[in-house]
């Protein structure tokens, strides 16, 4: 289906664009969402907030 040409884009130009189109709306999601965990950690570690110490259980 995606390499299905459309017979009014037959050079794949217009699919190419649709397609980076979305690549780079994905890439800005993925950075937004780790710059706002990152703002969320500092917030929380400023603020006195600290990550509690975790156990696996698989220490020997």
């Amino acid at each position: 289906v995606i390499n299905t040409p459309i017979p009014q884009d037959p050079e794949g130009i217009g699919t190419y664009v649709v397609r980076m189109n979305a690549a780079m709306a994905l890439a800005r999601l993925v950075s937004a969402n780790d710059r706002a965990a990152a703002t969320v950690a500092a917030l929380l570690v400023s603020q006195g907030i600290r990550p509690a110490a975790i156990d696996y259980g698989d220490e020997t």
